[in-house]
């Protein structure tokens, strides 16, 4: 879950778990010393299996009901979830005869086996089930959530989706990996608010994943008048929040986006505008304990009525058109909470009761929520001003951050190339890494030398001999008709460092790392010698991601790629690709899951 707000305040301020929530999940950052022991023997075994049965053969020991791993490793340790022993919560086993056809030594075949056979109406129509990897000739153990269990929240998240959460681009994604898949599974579920995410094993150009939440608020509270006064109130605070964030939106084009407002914004299906204007939703709501989906899930559900204020079904805008979109829909987004704030303080009677058990119903991530369960929003949170200020600063910053990307993805590509030591016509990075990369070095002085280079990031310091190997980077126009490199203002306002040591006026959200290794814009990679090409393009209307290689002696070939299905392909056998790799050193690198088998 995010607990940014939550981690920052201090000890003395933290929310106190709500008195009539019960929690359901407890992450725990387990060492792997810890975990041995509980590893199964076979080391070969598919790593979806060997972690799952490592982290439920633990947690029952520690009087958990079970755990998943959450697929991340630290320093020595595996992230785990655990499950807290719950009414709703049993394990069952399963006749094997029952999972014939399915392969139980394959993770996708086996979780897809035990979930169909738990949501089967003949064996109790239950939410999930987990494998637990225990079995014996007639029988084979699973963690099922049955219909008693607080209410799971069924989401299906395009590929493109998973992918993304992954954070890696000029990287290959294989989804059919099932370690890979659940990773990505877990985090596009923490993504969205929940605790853990598990998939369905079902996919298309979707894969099914089920959030779990953190809490059982229990029973919707009864439409008191205490009760009723604490949501009106929370209700007030969250449009006043939405109202600061808007205000953000209305002034961005007196800021550094004004030096583009000619420029063409592709938006076909609004993406953009939900992304930018209910992800900041989605993500600062969610930090709220307790209560937090619930609100973000209430909001969440009037983003049909803030696509309809902008009277659009997509396209493509200039950026003042499409400001002015944002704003009328940040402006529908308020009217729709301040509506809920006024018809529940005038409601009374059988309208109340009515109004106050309505289901809203959020489409982004499938979540049904009452009205009411707002009245459990902690007294510390609906009368923290200095919670809900820094709430809304982070929902400004998410908002401005998100378009900031999204804007400049369609202006901007990055390129990117190794310099070899004395490399012709260009730097010649002469000393060690410590002289060449540190505060004041060679490499801070060239990125301020001039605006065109304003925009450079190194990284990959290799030493060789007397001289210093460097990755380069930088943005570059897309289009021919705006400067071939991006104005200055462009690059404070995105950027809060060079990479080595922080210069004067360097004011923006991200570091250049963050913006060129994690936000999936265009990548050209240029080889040694400048005359081969590979170009990363992501979310093409056939496929997840592509790497094509192209040079002077060459056409341009494919070298990998992972389709819409989130099938991986990779050409390394192709003669073309292998020269191409030889002559450059460009690769096809592949995101993997990195849990390793343990060792006692």
């Amino acid at each position: 879950m995010n607990t940014v707000l939550q981690a920052a305040l201090p000890e003395s301020k933290k929310i106190p778990l709500l008195p009539l929530a019960t929690p359901l999940t407890q992450w725990q950052d387990v060492s792997v010393s810890e975990l041995a022991p509980y590893a199964p023997l076979d080391s070969t075994l598919p790593m979806g299996q060997y972690a799952v049965s490592t982290v439920m053969n633990w947690a029952t020991q520690q009087g958990f009901s079970g755990a998943i791993p959450t697929w991340e490793i630290g320093s020595g340790t595996w992230g785990v979830i655990c499950f807290f022993p719950h009414p709703g919560l049993q394990v069952v086993e399963i006749p094997i005869s029952d999972l014939a056809g399915y392969d139980l030594s394959n993770p996708q075949s086996c979780g897809q086996g035990v979930m169909r056979w738990a949501q089967a109406e003949e064996n109790g129509s239950n939410q999930l089930a987990i494998p637990m990897y225990v079995s014996d000739d007639e029988t084979f153990s699973a963690l099922v959530f049955t219909p008693s269990y607080p209410t799971l929240t069924f989401y299906d998240a395009p590929n493109t989706q998973l992918y993304f959460s992954l954070q890696q681009p000029a990287k290959l994604i294989n989804l059919q990996d099932p370690a890979v898949w659940a990773n990505a599974a877990m985090r596009v579920a923490n993504n969205l608010g929940f605790a853990a995410g598990w998939p369905t094993w079902e996919y298309t150009t979707n894969r099914g994943l089920i959030g779990i939440p953190a809490y059982d608020l229990g029973p919707v509270p009864d439409a008191s008048p205490a009760n009723v006064a604490t949501v009106i109130k929370v209700l007030h605070r969250t449009s006043l929040a939405l109202q600061n964030c808007e205000s953000v939106s209305s002034s961005l084009t007196s800021g550094v986006f004004v030096d583009f407002t000619a420029a063409p914004i592709a938006d076909p299906t609004l993406q953009i505008l939900t992304d930018c204007l209910f992800g900041a939703v989605q993500v600062c709501l969610n930090a709220i304990p307790g209560v937090g989906g619930a609100l973000a899930a209430i909001v969440s559900s009037g983003v049909q009525v803030a696509i309809d204020a902008t009277n659009s079904s997509g396209g493509t805008f200039s950026l003042e058109e499409y400001q002015g979109m944002l704003v009328d829909a940040s402006n529908a987004t308020i009217n729709y909470v301040a509506q809920l704030h006024d018809s529940l303080q005038q409601a009374t009677g059988d309208d109340l009761q009515k109004l106050w058990l309505s289901p809203y119903n959020d489409p982004l991530t499938g979540r049904s929520i009452a009205l009411g369960l707002l009245a459990y929003t902690p007294p510390e949170v609906v009368d923290g001003d200095a919670f809900w200020a820094k709430l809304s600063q982070q929902m400004e910053a998410s908002y401005l951050e998100n378009l900031k990307i999204q804007i400049t993805a369609q202006l901007y590509e990055i390129q990117s190339r190794t310099y070899q030591n004395r490399a012709p016509d260009k730097q010649w990075w002469y000393g060690t890494i410590a002289s060449v990369t540190g505060p004041g070095g060679d490499c801070s002085q060239y990125v301020i030398s001039s605006e065109s280079d304003l925009s450079v990031w190194f990284n990959g310091a290799r030493q060789v001999s007397d001289y210093v190997e460097l990755n380069e980077w930088w943005m570059q126009a897309i289009a021919s008709s705006f400067p071939e490199y991006p104005p200055a203002t462009l690059v404070y306002d995105l950027f809060s460092n060079d990479g080595f040591g922080v210069t004067t006026n360097w004011t923006g959200p991200f570091t250049k790392e963050q913006f060129y290794t994690q936000f999936f814009v265009q990548q050209t990679q240029m080889g040694l010698d400048g005359t081969y090409n590979q170009v990363w393009v992501y979310d093409q209307s056939n496929m997840i991601v592509e790497a094509q290689v192209s040079g002077e002696e060459i056409e341009s070939v494919i070298a990998g790629s992972t389709d819409n299905y989130g099938n991986l392909s990779l050409n390394s056998s192709n003669a073309t690709v292998i020269f191409v790799n030889e002559k450059c050193g460009f690769s096809q690198p592949v995101i993997i899951n990195y849990l390793a088998p343990l060792t006692s």
